[in-house]
């Protein structure tokens, strides 16, 4: 909104007028603050307006303008906030979100707005972090609610202006050094640390003031990771585990609560990403002192392997890959000619460590969760008995095939002894039966990354245990329209052995499933198949005696 030249301004500075805003002087305001002689003064404006507290006077005049109906005048102050807000002044902005303005200054500019549901309406139904019972001093608190008002500014207000890229980056910027205030006061106050710990360890402590405690914790984790440099909120993470934060951890996720076993997992999430080798090390210096004493990986197995809930079943999943250095590559097969085993010796020697006492000691406790997969003896020439699993076990199930496809791509033959289980490969076949096509996809990759080895005593298991059955019947019972992933991948998988030379897989997928195969493969694909078994058999190298 412009407005004619002003004579509030001259060459000395005098800004007499912007100390005491009135009905009648509104529009003289406005013209000096819109007055672009005004630009390069704008520091000193700011600093004039927030010691007078300028801007609740001006709140006050819009309330009595909007009694009056007096729309003129509302449309001038509408224009003299977006003003002050386009300036992107950090200390202009800091007065507009205070507690006692940020509500009459979202309703002066949503004034003469389009919009269907108002800021103010907004800002009172957005998310907000309970600080209730949390123990937080009232400066701190303060400090985390206008860290709040400012993402409601960044994501909400600035957006509907055309200049909104430099008030965005000063409303990041704003936030940031909000949270790393936060993030130091409690790094600095040892007292307080303490007392937020205590609080979430005792248990005759109200279970709501626990929840907040600790969900309060995982959010300043979660800005120390965001807003912090990696050495400064690896620092930061250090000195908390140094005070108790790891054993405390462990100690919530056996919690009698849900909701504070979840949101501890998530804080051991946050964790790895913050600084994983303080866990792992954790872990390795807990077994080291006490072999028999449970430590942080085993209580995070057992949690995934025996608590029939999986928001948190999927949180630990996620913590377990970091703490095995599992990278997260794409679902899909790799080709045979990129199919790489990665060495558990290429990796520090903390994570080499890891695997090493997860192999050893806990591996077993994620297998045995298949023995509870009803098994079902399949006839190929008729369709599958559908499986009936619940929807917890279901996601479960999922996850753990990819945990296992993940292991088994990135640290390839030294995996094959956890899966050595008797009956491991015939109940994750038994996955097949599941309607649910991701499932099925799921464990399709599994066995590709189980046969991506290339160990012949893994492939004669899984010959024994019946697993290529169930894949050709998937192939049979899946349509190739429909389900052209699938389709696809089957085809891939038999053509990665085909082109690998296993000899007993060759063998035994033509001799036991080739009439079938024939039907329901490419030509090109099934004759190569045929073809190869037969030169393996004029070569002498088939376990098949040549007619």
């Amino acid at each position: 909104m412009k407005y004619p030249p002003s004579k509030s301004y001259n060459r000395e500075g005098k800004y007499g007028l912007l100390l005491n805003p009135e009905l009648g002087n509104l529009l003289q305001f406005a013209n000096a603050l819109y007055d672009p002689k005004q630009r390069t003064h704008i520091d000193h404006i700011v600093l004039i307006l927030q010691s007078n507290d300028t801007i609740g006077k001006l709140l006050v005049i819009f309330e009595q303008c909007a009694e009056q109906g007096d729309l003129s005048n509302m449309r001038t102050l509408r224009g003299i906030f977006n003003t002050m807000l386009l300036w992107a002044h950090a200390d202009m902005i800091q007065e507009l979100i205070m507690e006692k303005h940020i509500l009459g200054v979202l309703g002066v500019l949503e004034f003469m707005s389009k919009r269907n549901l108002s800021y103010r309406e907004q800002f009172k139904g957005m998310s907000r972090m309970d600080l209730g019972g949390t123990l937080l001093k009232e400066d701190l608190i303060r400090t985390i609610r206008e860290a709040e008002h400012l993402e409601f500014f960044k994501y909400q207000v600035a957006p509907q202006y055309q200049q909104k890229s430099q008030l965005i980056q000063v409303l990041e910027r704003s936030i940031r050094w909000k949270h790393l205030d936060i993030v130091n006061r409690i790094q600095q106050d040892g007292i307080l640390t303490k007392r937020l710990f205590h609080q979430l360890n005792n248990k005759d402590t109200a279970i709501t003031d626990r929840r907040t405690t600790l969900t309060f914790v995982h959010h300043v984790l979660i800005f120390a990771g965001k807003d912090m440099e990696p050495f400064a909120s690896s620092s930061f993470i250090r000195s908390l585990a140094g005070k108790g934060l790891l054993d405390l951890i462990q100690h919530l996720i056996y919690d009698d609560d849900t909701e504070i076993r979840r949101t501890a997992a998530k804080v051991l999430y946050t964790i790895t990403q913050l600084d994983v080798w303080i866990l792992q090390n954790h872990i390795l210096t807990q077994v080291d002192k006490d072999k028999q004493k449970s430590n942080l990986l085993q209580t995070t197995l057992d949690q995934l392997a025996n608590v029939e809930d999986y928001a948190l079943k999927q949180q630990l999943f996620d913590v377990m890959k970091a703490l095995l250095g599992l990278a997260e590559g794409s679902s899909s097969f790799q080709s045979s000619s990129s199919f790489i085993s990665q060495s558990i010796f290429d990796d520090s020697p903390v994570t080499g460590n890891m695997l090493k006492l997860f192999y050893e000691r806990y591996a077993s406790i994620l297998i045995r969760t298949t023995h509870s997969i009803g098994i079902k003896p399949i006839d190929i020439s008729h369709p599958v008995e559908p499986l009936d699993i619940d929807d917890q076990q279901f996601l479960f199930y999922g996850n753990l095939c990819e945990f296992l496809r993940l292991i088994l791509v990135q640290y390839g033959n030294r995996t094959k002894r956890i899966l050595q289980d008797p009956c491991c490969f015939e109940n994750m076949a038994q996955l097949f039966r599941h309607p649910d096509a991701s499932l099925k996809l799921k464990t399709l990759r599994f066995f590709r990354a189980t046969i991506g080895l290339r160990d012949m005593d893994m492939n004669s298991m899984l010959v024994r245990q019946n697993v290529f059955a169930f894949i050709i019947r998937l192939l049979l019972d899946t349509n190739s329209q429909q389900h052209h992933t699938i389709h696809s991948e089957i085809e891939e998988l038999l053509d990665f052995i085909r082109n690998m030379n296993m000899i007993n897989l060759i063998d035994h997928i033509v001799q036991e499933y080739g009439n079938l195969l024939e039907a329901n493969l490419p030509a090109s694909l099934y004759n190569s198949l045929v073809a190869r078994q037969e030169k393996n058999i004029i070569d002498g190298s088939s376990l098949i005696t040549p007619s």
